[in-house]
C-alpha cells in the first residue's frame, strides 16, 4: 500500500481496442485475482490511461463501461 495515493498512467494502442465498437476508454478497473476491487473513472489522453487517487495496486483493466475491458500486462513507477 502506498503511503499516499498514486496515479497510474499507462499507454495503449488504440488499435487494440477494436473489440469495444469504436467506443471510447471510459472505465478501470481493479481485480485482486479473485475480486473485483473497485472501479475508476480515468482520464484518457493522446492514448494514455491516467487514474488519480490509487491506494493498492493489483491487475488493472480498462475499456468502457458497455465492453470487455482490456488487461494492461505491464507498467513501471517513474
Amino acid at each position: 500500500t502506498p503511503s499516499a495515493p498514486a496515479t497510474i498512467g499507462w499507454p495503449y494502442d488504440q488499435a487494440n481496442t477494436s473489440g469495444m465498437g469504436g467506443l471510447l476508454v471510459d472505465t478501470a478497473w481493479r481485480f485482486s485475482g479473485t475480486t473485483w476491487m473497485g472501479t475508476y473513472s480515468p482520464t484518457v489522453s493522446g492514448n494514455v490511461i491516467t487514474i488519480p487517487g490509487v491506494t493498492s495496486f493489483s491487475t488493472w483493466y480498462a475499456g468502457n463501461a458497455t465492453s470487455v475491458p482490456v488487461r494492461v500486462s505491464a507498467f513501471s513507477v517513474d
